[in-house]
């Protein structure tokens, strides 16, 4: 019978599957695992052989014999208790820390031993541990400050205890509100809230992806933060799963604050309108989140009542423990997370616990090289102290650190930056980003009023998932990268400088690191790069060949009345090329079949009839599955028109017209809408002929889509307005008259002059 050796109690009420670490506690010993910390057993509660099982309440003993070998993923034990929401109280620095709970870390070649002993010394029992660095957790009568700072410090002073610390929390470096703006998906990204994509070259890596030749990657990325608010409809293309199920989804809307932004801008469906996801374009992207601010990793919280029946009052406020963020990180790379979000943190950190995080990275990095773990550097608008923050800010081959810029790539003044002991590796335009929507569909994406009368934006909170996101792309084209070879290749091509359109360079803040993310350099350099490796010609493709490759140009040109001509085309493309779909989104008929065939680059075109605005007309190459959107809008008819008449033909007593006067008039007309289709037209006209009287006239009539008609004392005018590339907007039609006795008409031709 193999020998035993006495148990240690773990309670827990999220589950009884627990594993018992023995080794080194017992006669006969063992040998310890990578950083020299006591292994664990193998042996869990579901029928491993050697392992018996007793349990009395919520409390289970586990008896087994020792054994020095780990997983195969290398972690060890990661078992955890959430400390009781009611024992919460608040640090010196004003923090809240669980009054209940006690964390040591021993030294090398100590264990359960001295766990036990510190939790004796402290007044309470061990509850829990990461036996990656050997910490363990003790749980302790709930008490105040004093009482917890009295139980650390009896738990420092035996021996084998490294270091006695609180289990600390770690705030969200942002919460996220916003105001409300136009909701429309080009308009979005084509005015200043694009301009952060358009700083780190988005669209170009897109362009690069799809153009690239490769079979792209599935891609795995972990978010830790405060959960996903599914129902935005912005991730309905997209899988967002659960590493524990219950602990990554939110219920409403008070989810948009946080977690659903950095989800939005890491995989956000491209396609739907709306916020556009960096990562998106990956084939089988999946997301997987953890709300670090919810059981069993952490609570939720705020200073202020709330009111159940007004969403728009809700703040959630959450913290995570170092317990339950540790938890987290080692089930996300359980589960097979390549780059794993972490935009959170703590800048007012005690040592130890700094400390404890850098080992659990350090022991990652040797354990798991191809996870990257990205971070969110801070707003503290400070260079940090890093022996006082977690988790980001080590310098480390499988971490980035990421600060916030402007959208025109100067520093933030918020965003914390690098020191003698703290990494910022880059950075990315996080304030302004665009970055969700609200319960309502408006999309988020500028700065907020916080209760205390502070405005604030997206932060380094919303940097850092833009980060993450260009870590995706590029393992979809290289997927065998090491996470120190993701992070030298984001490194070395990120931005030094910003050149304007004036073509002056503006250095990037030297304490932002290597400098500000570029998407696109990144993703061309891994295509070059995966090319190579796998013997395509060319090996290489510059910028240029690859935006041919990965684009499909598309326009829609107006024709007579409600009709148009939409046209495609395929710069370049390799064998068999493609075929070229279109799909319709309002109101109106495409004529013809909706997808044509191109055995070469080359244009396709299509017939369309639009009588109702707006509408968006949407183009693909199935080969890349890049696309154009097109949208044809409402235009703007208001304003001033200026143009001439003509008159074509006369019948009456004693008159009849010959030959038409091409310029019968000269037309100045204010035009104005009603906001129901009505509009109305002063005129003021100059007659070419009979002494060039000069009038004036009042003309009313309704518009629906681009056919518009007026109603004059002397006529009616019935016609169409439409719009040229360069903008400019044009009314033509014709005019008919008739009374007893005669009749007449003309044509007239008007351009939209000013407002």
């Amino acid at each position: 019978m193999a020998r035993t050796c006495s148990g240690w109690k773990l309670r827990t009420a999220v589950t009884l599957a627990v594993t018992a670490l023995v080794a080194g506690s017992c006669s006969g010993g063992g040998s310890s695992p990578p950083g020299g910390h006591s292994g664990p057993t193998d042996v869990t509660t579901n029928g491993t052989p050697g392992a018996t099982q007793t349990s009395s309440g919520d409390s289970t003993t586990l008896d087994t014999a020792p054994t020095t070998t780990f997983p195969a993923d290398g972690i060890g034990v990661i078992e955890t208790v959430e400390p009781d929401a009611a024992a919460l109280i608040l640090d010196a620095a004003g923090s809240p820390v669980p009054g209940d709970q006690v964390l040591v870390m021993v030294a090398t070649g100590s264990g359960e031993e001295t766990a036990t002993a510190a939790a004796a010394a402290a007044g309470g029992e061990v509850v829990g541990q990461i036996e990656l660095i050997g910490l363990w957790q003790i749980r302790i009568p709930a008490t105040d400050l004093a009482g917890l700072d009295a139980a650390i410090a009896r738990a420092d002073a035996v021996p084998g205890v490294d270091a006695a610390f609180a289990n600390e929390v770690a705030m969200s470096d942002e919460e996220i509100w916003g105001t409300p703006i136009d909701a429309m998906d080009d308009p979005v990204y084509a005015g200043p809230s694009g301009d952060g994509y358009r700083l780190i070259g988005v669209q170009p890596a897109w362009d690069a992806l799809r153009g690239s030749g490769l079979e792209l990657a599935s891609v795995h990325v972990g978010i830790i933060d405060s959960g996903v608010w599914k129902d935005s409809g912005e991730f309905d293309g997209v899988g967002v799963d659960e590493p524990m199920p219950g602990t990554g989804v939110n219920a409403g809307p008070a989810g948009t604050d946080h977690g659903t932004s950095i989800a939005s801008i890491i995989g956000a469906d491209d396609d739907d309108g709306g916020v556009a996801g960096i990562a998106s374009v990956v084939p089988g992207l999946e997301m997987t989140t953890t709300n670090r601010t919810a059981a069993p990793y952490g609570h939720q919280w705020s200073e202020v009542p709330l009111d159940p029946t007004d969403d728009a009052t809700v703040t959630q406020n959450g913290v995570g423990y170092t317990t339950g963020s540790f938890r987290a990180i080692a089930e996300q790379v359980r589960l097979g997370a390549r780059v794993i979000n972490m935009s959170w943190g703590n800048s007012q950190a005690s040592g130890p616990a700094a400390q404890a995080y850098r080992l659990f990275f350090e022991q990652m990095a040797a354990l798991h090289p191809d996870v990257l773990f990205v971070a969110s550097a801070g707003n503290n608008g400070t260079s940090l102290d890093g022996a006082h923050r977690y988790p980001s800010g080590l310098n480390l081959p499988n971490m980035i650190t990421v600060g916030n810029v402007n959208n025109d790539g100067t520093k933030n003044e918020g965003s914390n930056t690098s020191s003698a002991n703290f990494e910022v590796t880059l950075a990315a335009p996080g304030n302004d980003a665009v970055r969700g929507v609200d319960a309502n569909g408006t999309i988020i994406d500028d700065a907020y009023v916080w209760p205390d009368g502070e405005t604030r934006g997206g932060g380094t909170s919303m940097a850092a998932p833009q980060v993450t996101a260009a870590a995706a792309l590029v393992l979809a084209a290289n997927p065998h990268l090491t996470a120190a070879e993701l992070k030298a290749l984001l490194v070395a091509t990120a931005q030094k400088a910003i050149v304007h359109a004036d073509g002056t360079a503006q250095p990037v803040d030297a304490g932002l690191g290597a400098g500000v993310l570029s998407v696109d350099a990144a993703v061309a350099a891994a295509v070059s790069a995966r090319r190579a490796e796998l013997g395509l010609e060319p090996a290489e493709l510059d910028a240029a060949q690859l935006g041919d490759l990965g684009t499909v140009d598309a326009v829609a040109v107006s024709g007579a009345g409600d009709d148009w001509t939409v046209t495609a085309s395929v710069r370049a493309c390799a064998a068999p090329c493609t075929d070229v779909t279109i799909e319709l989104q309002g109101e109106g008929a495409i004529g013809g079949s909706t997808s044509q065939h191109l055995d070469a680059a080359g244009d396709v075109s299509w017939s369309v009839t639009l009588p109702q605005r707006p509408v968006t007309l949407v183009v693909h190459r199935t080969d890349n599955q890049a696309g154009s959107r097109i949208l044809v809008d409402a235009m703007p008819i208001g304003g001033r028109w200026a143009g001439t008449y003509s008159l074509d033909w006369v019948e009456g007593p004693g008159a009849r017209l010959t030959e038409p006067i091409p310029a019968y008039a000269t037309i100045d007309a204010q035009l104005a809408l009603d906001g129901a289709g009505g509009l109305t037209m002063q005129l003021t006209y100059t007659i070419a002929v009979a002494g060039g009287a000069t009038g004036q006239s009042t003309a009313t009539g309704t518009i629906s889509g681009s056919h518009i008609t007026l109603t004059l004392e002397a006529g009616l005018f019935d016609g169409a307005v439409s719009r040229g590339a360069d903008g400019t907007m044009t009314m033509a039609g014709s005019w008919s008259s008739s009374s007893p006795g005669w009749s007449g008409g003309g044509t007239w031709t008007f351009t939209r002059v000013g407002d």
